[in-house]
């Protein structure tokens, strides 16, 4: 958990699966009272709908719109969390934008790491 009243830096390195009629979105969560400002590093060629687009709220979600025939993507992302009182974890959460049967994976190398600033 994040301890209470400290400033972490964080990275995801995400490498995820899916299709153009199922797209992806994420978002991260962090503990009740922290700050949040993340955006997008790098973002795989042709993707659209994450721009460099910074997010600034616990659960905002980015939709990353897959173009047709794209299906194996990674992607970096950078952060900051200020934590306030509430200790907690910074958590990321991940969907298919659009509900179909196609399978949408995030793969096992993928990593999320964080440090105190």
């Amino acid at each position: 958990a994040m301890a209470a009243n400290t400033t972490y830096e964080f990275e995801l390195w995400l490498i995820f699966q899916s299709g153009a009629t199922p797209d992806f979105k994420l978002a991260f969560t962090v503990p009740a009272g922290a700050t949040l400002a993340w955006g997008v590093r790098h973002d795989a060629r042709d993707l659209t709908g994450t721009g460099g687009s910074a997010q600034t709220s616990s659960g905002g979600a980015i939709s990353v719109l897959m173009p047709t025939g794209v299906y194996n993507q990674a992607m970096g992302f950078l952060g900051l969390v200020r934590c306030g009182a509430t200790t907690g974890n910074l958590q990321l959460q991940w969907a298919q934008d659009t509900a179909t049967v196609a399978d949408t994976t995030v793969y096992a190398e993928s990593f999320l790491k964080y440090w105190t600033r």
